[in-house]
């Protein structure tokens, strides 16, 4: 037998396959461990663009002559508030994020280009590699980028308060939600007897811990946040009013200007009258009240938009339910106070009663500061606007809450969203 002799050359080959493939299977580690890490970091990126935009969009719509200094200033904390250095735009330090806003640094792109309110913001960070420099990628420069802007809320009922029975509807009051529009409840939810509130496709979310009598296919979410209040940044009316003047009393047809101040700035006291309001924001600095028990009040407006702000302190609305009340009133289609009907200054806490036996209420009711706001309006009515934003809130008949409010471009009831 002839015994064969290994081929010298043919010797360790298994070692040197072995150590070029640890060497391929160390790197694709190496790089998959970099590419794991700056996608997370583009991840938070991500997260803080959408802050800086949505904070920014948000100041916009407070205050319209906005600097970009203050606007960095915003964009500057929602950075450092991610654990991230905020740069300057376009800025490649490593490690310092480079922060841009528009309309300041770079213009919007995108379908909300030229969209007045929406701010648009990237942030970047040139983020030096773990394993990569071995093969020459040093550094990657990973970004987000976000769009925010004001929108409509989806809410046609938003109840600041906190009281267990900041909403409240009286037997046998429904409060029907018209277009998917929902409630958003910062307190307690009370229906009593057999007080519903009923819609398909709407949504209310409550944080008190009860849904009883939210009618299916209503959805209703228990232990909610409570919500911000969506007319914070709408500033109040300057203050035309002379000191000391006395309700103004109204008997028969009367017609008032804003013009007409003592007529309006003390109050209205109503007896038997039809008032009819020309356009503009009146400041009332009394109580629009009925003369009597068995007065009849008329308040009318001539189609072009009113707003009544309710000054503090005793500026107030109690038109009660033993009076016949007619209210044909709607909100302006343009201007400031678009959209807004009433506005109980945010200083100011007497309840008020809107208790609207015919006629239409279109326009927000705004009462951020009452005691509670006792309303309810005529069943029939066909506005397309309805809407409240109140401290607490008692429903006591049948009332229809829309926010279409397509005369003055959308609900002036809205939200800050990010759009991209």
């Amino acid at each position: 037998m002839v015994k064969r002799t290994p081929v010298r050359g043919e010797r360790g080959q298994i070692l040197i396959v072995t150590v070029l493939s640890m060497t391929v299977l160390l790197g694709m580690a190496a790089l998959s461990i970099d590419a794991s890490f700056m996608y997370d970091r583009r991840n938070l990126l991500f997260a803080a663009a959408d802050a800086v935009a949505k904070s920014v969009a948000a100041e916009l719509q407070r205050n319209s002559a906005l600097t970009s200094t203050d606007a960095r200033n915003f964009a500057n904390q929602q950075v450092a508030a991610h654990g991230l250095v905020p740069g300057a735009c376009g800025t490649t330090a490593t490690g310092v994020a480079g922060v841009c806003i528009n309309p300041w640094d770079a213009a919007v792109s995108g379908p909300f280009a030229g969209v007045p309110g929406y701010v648009e913001a990237t942030v970047s960070e040139v983020t030096p590699t773990f394993f990569g420099y071995v093969l020459g990628f040093v550094s990657a420069t990973p970004g987000g980028r976000a769009v925010a802007g004001i929108s409509p809320s989806p809410n046609c009922l938003v109840v600041l308060g906190s009281a267990l029975d900041a909403l409240s509807l009286d037997d046998p009051a429904s409060l029907n939600l018209h277009n998917r529009c929902g409630i958003a409840d910062g307190g307690g939810l009370v229906l009593n007897g057999g007080a519903t509130i009923v819609s398909a496709g709407s949504v209310v979310s409550t944080a008190g811990a009860d849904c009883t009598g939210v009618v299916s296919p209503t959805i209703c979410y228990p232990n909610s946040p409570a919500p911000l209040d969506p007319l914070a940044s709408l500033p109040p009316p300057s203050n035309p009013c002379p000191p000391g003047l006395p309700p103004f009393a109204a008997s028969g047809p009367v017609s008032i200007t804003t013009a007409d101040l003592a007529m309006y700035c003390g109050g209205l006291e109503i007896d038997n009258a039809v008032v009819t309001f020309g356009p503009g924001v009146y400041y009332i600095g009394g109580p629009v009240t009925a003369k009597t028990s068995t007065s009849t009040v008329s308040l009318l407006d001539l189609g072009s938009g009113v707003t009544f702000f309710i000054a503090a302190p005793s500026g107030r609305i109690d038109l009660p339910e033993f009076n016949d009340v007619t209210l044909n009133l709607r909100a302006p289609d343009a201007g400031p106070y678009k959209g807004i009907l009433f506005y109980q200054d945010r200083g100011n806490t007497n309840s008020a009663f809107i208790l609207n036996d015919s006629g239409s209420l279109t326009g927000a009711l705004y009462f951020p500061g009452a005691d509670r706001l006792t309303m309810k309006n005529d069943p029939a009515d066909t506005s397309d606007c309805m809407l409240i934003v109140a401290n607490s809130v008692t429903i006591t008949n049948t009332t229809n809450l829309i926010r279409d409010c397509a005369a003055s471009g959308g609900s002036p009831v809205q939200t800050i969203t990010v759009a991209e």
